[in-house]
């Protein structure tokens, strides 16, 4: 297009085109420990229901006999619970890690519309 109207590259365009993944980079790295662990907690969690649901089925002549579904039934409602806290956890870091590239697109969008209107204006 700059050659179609005569005028060089446009050297703020370059520069924005430059420091945005830069930017973006530096955000999720910096987003990136918060991240591992809500994933690490996720899985863990995930880990030690799947473990319980199958120490049950394995043992469930023996909780059975006992009389000990209650206590069964109690240790998996809170491995459950553990494991929705920490969906919920990474959920929501993951969300804040989708919006702040959405923000910081909307702001460099922003920022580039006000100093090329400023220019048109300026003439």
């Amino acid at each position: 297009a700059t050659a179609a109207f005569g005028s060089g590259p446009n050297l703020t365009v370059l520069i924005q085109m430059l420091v945005f993944p830069i930017l973006m980079l530096a955000i999720l790295l910096l987003r990136l420990p918060v991240t591992q662990r809500a994933l690490d907690a996720r899985l863990a969690a995930h880990r030690e229901k799947v473990k319980h649901v199958f120490d049950m089925v394995a043992n469930f002549s023996l909780i059975a006999d006992f009389n000990k579904r209650y206590f069964v039934m109690d240790r998996h409602e809170e491995n459950v619970a553990s494991f929705s806290t920490a969906e919920r956890e990474l959920s929501q870091i993951l969300g804040n890690n989708a919006y702040s590239m959405k923000w910081l697109t909307f702001l460099f969008i922003s920022g580039y519309l006000m100093y090329a209107g400023r220019q048109v204006i300026d003439g």
